[in-house]
């Protein structure tokens, strides 16, 4: 979904696009956002 949507906004950096994706999975994998529950 994600490479979809960088398709369509930006057709002419296919290979940036996907370097970019991988990254920030790669980022995401590595260093979890954890997020406080706003009830606490």
């Amino acid at each position: 979904m994600l490479l979809k949507v960088a398709q369509e906004a930006r057709p002419w950096q296919t290979r940036r696009n996907e370097t970019i994706i991988d990254a920030a999975l790669a980022a995401g994998e590595s260093r979890p956002l954890h997020l406080k529950d706003p009830h606490e």
